[in-house]
């Protein structure tokens, strides 16, 4: 079977989480993430808040690219949603009509994140069947 691949790449400076933080007028981090991304990323490890958020946005720019969407157009941002398996391992999950709309039948989505104290980077990796081919 052959497959295509459609990559996305983003790096997030963390400070730009902070300023979304003070900026409450524009949304603050509603604007940015659901209640289930807030909430797992404020837990128990208060210090490496932002660092999460961060590695959390720039994965939700990385699938934006990927699916070939528009970066900065925050009302896209609460349509991605980045969650963590039981093992700690990133898992996209797309709002219903983003996901019927943009991702293809029988395609696949990967992530993957990491962060630091200044910045955070993820990659994003939609495969898809090449036309013609189905996935079984």
């Amino acid at each position: 079977m052959h497959w295509n691949f459609r990559p996305g790449v983003a790096i997030l400076p963390v400070s730009q989480i902070k300023e979304f933080v003070i900026n409450k007028s524009s949304g603050g981090l509603y604007h940015c993430f659901t209640r289930r991304e807030l909430a797992s990323c404020t837990g128990e490890n208060r210090r490496r808040t932002l660092e999460k958020l961060a590695g959390r946005l720039a994965a939700k720019k990385a699938v934006l690219r990927a699916l070939d969407l528009p970066t900065e157009q925050p009302v896209y941002w609460t349509k991605v949603e980045i969650f963590s398996r039981p093992g700690g391992q990133p898992q996209v999950l797309l709002s219903d009509d983003l996901g019927r709309k943009y991702l293809p039948a029988g395609s696949s989505l990967q992530i993957s994140i990491s962060h630091g104290q200044t910045h955070a980077l993820a990659i994003a990796i939609l495969g898809s069947p090449a036309p013609g081919q189905t996935f079984l």
